[in-house]
């Protein structure tokens, strides 16, 4: 494939999902994606597929019901059907069938207790987080309104040891275009890796730039929305920042008093340990969050 090929059809795949997120509660169709990419509907749903490896139709239920079983365990003061509607879903009967065929039961019963042990099968899918044993209990957070970030980016399908990869690409792009070595690094999560299969987690490298970048290759550029943030500090080794992330979302945040929206987290990089040899970081996990 034509290295300008590839770049293209990445473009495309960024658009459609950075367009995705942003309007997850906006119905949408094939044809209106297409549209957004001056695509016809045959000729979008073709590129997509070869490029992001599914369907748009599967991409876009996917996204849905992660988003959804996020909601559900962070936004206690919402209704299922409030959770539906911001995920995109307008019939309660069609969430509920949706939601029970991808987790096996039904969005009441997850929030009710349900996620716990679906939550330790994921724990178990990585095999550093499994050996680590830290304990991020008692940890303070800050509180702050973090400012719009413009960045450029590349996409990772799944949270494991192979955003090493996805980081060294980064990098070798940011020599390539000029982009300060010491510019921020920041990986955002769009999913909650503690309840969502690991393979299936998308996670987003990126690199903090200025207003006036522009696109180039397959390196996107987008902006993380201004929000306010509950800012956890921490430090440790590769494999104990699933606990952290576990301690904030399942036990921290029900009783702290905020919820979370549609903005997704995301952490910024003081010491990156996928890039680092000892394998260790030194990060702030920002976590966007509207008082209850």
């Amino acid at each position: 494939m034509k290295k300008s090929t590839q770049a293209d059809r990445q473009q495309i795949i960024n658009t459609t999902l950075n367009h995705i997120y942003h309007d997850l509660a906006t119905p949408m169709t094939l044809e209106s994606l297409a549209a957004l990419n001056h695509l016809s509907p045959f000729h979008f749903h073709r590129l997509f597929k070869e490029g992001y490896g599914q369907t748009v139709h599967a991409t876009l239920l996917s996204i849905r019901l992660q988003k959804a079983a996020s909601l559900l365990l962070t936004n206690r003061t919402s209704t299922v059907m409030e959770i539906a509607g911001l995920c995109g879903y307008a019939s309660h009967g069609a969430f509920i069938q949706a939601f029970r065929k991808r987790f096996g039961m039904t969005p009441t019963e997850w929030r009710n207790g349900g996620f716990f042990p679906y939550s330790r099968t994921i724990i178990t899918q990585s095999a550093r987080t499994e050996q680590s044993h830290r304990d991020f209990s008692g940890t303070t957070p800050r509180f702050g309104l973090m400012p719009a970030r413009r960045v450029a980016y590349l996409r990772h399908k799944g949270y494991n040891q192979n955003i090493r990869q996805t980081w060294q690409r980064l990098m070798a792009f940011a020599y390539r275009y000029g982009i300060d070595p010491e510019a921020m690094q920041i990986g955002l999560h769009h999913d909650n890796p503690t309840i969502i299969p690991l393979a299936e987690c998308s996670y987003v490298a990126c690199l903090e730039v200025p207003e006036q970048f522009e696109s180039q290759e397959s390196l996107s550029v987008m902006t993380i929305p201004k929000s306010y943030c509950a800012l956890f500090d921490a430090e440790g080794k590769y494999g104990d920042i699933l606990h952290l992330m576990r301690w904030i979302y399942q036990e921290w945040l029900p009783t702290s008093g905020y919820e979370t929206g549609l903005i997704p987290a995301y952490i910024l990089y003081a010491k990156n340990h996928f890039l680092s040899e000892d394998e260790r970081f030194q990060v702030t996990f920002c976590l966007p969050v509207n008082p209850i």
